[in-house]
């Protein structure tokens, strides 16, 4: 149920032991990012972040937090890589924005804000494919695209958002029917969701020491 976790461990460690290869590339973000990712799955599974709201243990309010701070490494990372990270900050700054209301004014800080996890995975979808066109369109023929840390990077991130995209869109109705069958559903795909993109994440960073092309 929580094989993801492993795969998030494997990352991080890959990063630390390519990191002397990475340290010179963007790339170094990602070990901060991995640490924060582990503590937090970590954290979940041992209920550190439960509060006590309205009789029942809720955990939710951490995960707004920990899918907001996703969604701003991700866009920027993206943003950077187009080289266009003004705008990627412009964007970025606007999304927090909508996704600080909805969390607080609209859903609630101790419900799941899908309206703003909508928002940030449609904005990284978009960041994604973005990049797929830009790289078809300009890149050479005579790179191999299969060692290009940014095509796993992109690829896993892709079937990630676009399937937590899907998942949260019933998210609203149906979590709280508490449906055996829906919970069966959501630990499936956010499993696997999580597993394609770790491990797209761990060829991205063994990568860097075939190519210096990002």
């Amino acid at each position: 149920m929580y094989t993801f976790i492993l795969f998030e461990f494997i990352a991080l460690i890959v990063m630390l032991v390519q990191f002397g290869k990475v340290k010179s590339t963007i790339y170094k973000y990602f070990l901060p990012y991995l640490i924060f990712i582990v503590f937090f799955e970590v954290g979940n599974l041992m209920h550190w972040f439960g509060v006590t709201h309205n009789h029942r243990s809720n955990n939710l309010w951490i995960s707004n937090i920990e899918i907001t701070i996703e969604f701003v490494f991700f866009n920027l990372f993206l943003n950077k890589l187009l080289n266009r990270l003004k705008t990627g900050f412009m964007i970025t700054s606007l999304v927090v924005l909508v996704s600080a209301i909805d969390i607080i004014f609209i859903q609630g800080i101790w419900e799941l804000g899908t309206f703003a996890i909508l928002l940030q995975y449609c904005v990284l979808i978009t960041m994604v494919c973005r990049f797929f066109y830009t790289t078809i369109k300009h890149i050479d023929i005579r790179i191999n695209i299969l060692k290009m840390p940014s095509f796993w990077l992109n690829t896993g991130l892709l079937f990630f958002c676009l399937s937590e995209f899907l998942f949260f869109s019933s998210f609203t109705y149906m979590a709280y029917k508490n449906n055996y069958h829906y919970l069966i559903f959501f630990f499936t795909i956010n499993n696997l969701a999580n597993v394609i993109l770790y491990s797209c994440l761990t060829i991205s960073f063994l990568c860097i020491s075939k190519t210096i092309r990002l």
